[in-house]
């Protein structure tokens, strides 16, 4: 880009002038001009796992500084790899499954969502690209954690796998563990199974001495452990990061509601020293899920490492401003902004808010 004379008028800077936008996945600038918060840092430092903030507070552009800058950064200096889902804002993935979801209770939702999270693990960590010289150490861990997800019904599948058919895989692998209706053969040959999930999968036959489906719960103890072991073999630690979770499902619906509280129950199952998951939440919508009707037991698990609300002051905002705006080059050349300072000096920052 060419640079401003000083003869430039302020009228033709401001004109050119971009500040990023106000939707996180457009915003130009979200990288050089960030801002850190006490959230931020304790989210760097991995003692939050759940980021309430109010809407419009900038929880979509934390989400997208971790999940699109810092992975690298975050894998080189913390040995730490970050897995991510519902990105997009209105997913229309997920509204694609509508009608599955609004037959799912509770307890099926907290299976969803640990089928949906160990397939995130799957996909953008063990096949992931960016980590590929590192789990090659580990092969012999992974055959335990495919057999694990076998032994849950959980198939390995060889090519990569969209969002959508990583949803339609949940989705299908949950039905295989929904309740039977169960015909017994008058002489004995066996039983006949109707699958109440409402997919239209064909009755199976299966003989009675068959091994009965185990809960998930128990499944869930062993693929953790397979993935620890992973994990621990390569050094690492996986953080798996959900965000728009207030524009997946219709707002303030029964649906909503029994897919939160679902997911914050399935967050249990992935809390260890290798594995957490992050959530960014709205802080409305998590009083709506933990403060209904029915309440929310053991919900310690959740608020012992939740993050202060985000929320901005009036320093921040400002510090904001001062970033975006110099962020432009010709508007630092014609005020001779010093990049490097402004980046590093509070007081540098503070001297030139007073400037505009």
């Amino acid at each position: 880009m060419k640079m401003a004379h000083k003869n430039s008028t302020i009228a033709e800077l401001l004109q050119a002038l971009d500040l990023g936008s106000s939707v996180a996945e457009s915003d130009t600038l979200l990288e050089v001009a960030r801002v850190e918060t006490s959230s931020f840092t304790d989210l760097l430092n991995d003692r939050v796992d759940l980021i309430p903030g109010t809407k419009g507070s900038g929880k979509s552009a934390l989400f997208r500084i971790f999940a699109d800058f810092l992975p690298d950064l975050l894998l080189l200096n913390r040995k730490v790899v970050v897995a991510h889902g519902v990105q997009s804002p209105g997913d229309p993935v997920f509204h694609a499954f509508k009608e599955q979801f609004s037959k799912l209770t509770e307890q099926e939702f907290i299976s969803f969502w640990c089928i949906y999270l160990v397939s995130l693990a799957h996909e953008q960590f063990i096949k992931g690209n960016r980590y590929a010289d590192y789990v090659k150490e580990a092969s012999t861990e992974i055959k335990s954690f495919q057999r694990a997800c076998q032994r849950a019904k959980i198939p390995e599948i060889k090519a990569k796998k969209s969002l959508h058919e990583v949803l339609q895989w949940a989705l299908h692998v949950l039905g295989t563990w929904k309740p039977t209706v169960t015909y017994k053969s008058p002489n004995g040959s066996g039983d006949l199974q109707f699958n109440l999930f409402g997919s239209p999968q064909p009755a199976v036959v299966r003989n009675k001495h068959a091994e009965q489906d185990n809960p998930l719960p128990k499944y869930m103890n062993d693929i953790m452990e397979a993935l620890e072991q992973i994990l621990q073999k390569v050094n690492l630690s996986l953080w798996l990061m959900i965000d728009r979770l207030d524009e997946i499902f219709p707002r303030r619906s029964r649906v909503e509601r029994t897919a939160l509280r679902g997911l914050l129950r399935a967050m249990r199952f992935f809390t260890s020293q290798s594995v957490r998951v992050k959530i960014f939440l709205r802080d409305d919508m998590f009083d709506q899920v933990v403060r209904g009707e029915n309440g929310f037991t053991a919900l310690t698990h959740i608020t012992v490492r939740q993050a202060d609300t985000l929320r901005w002051k009036e320093d921040q905002i400002l510090s904001m401003v001062v970033k975006r705006l110099f962020a432009n080059p010709d508007m630092a050349s014609y005020l001779d902004i010093n990049a490097e300072r402004l980046e590093a000096s509070a007081e540098y920052r503070s001297d030139n808010e007073k400037t505009i």
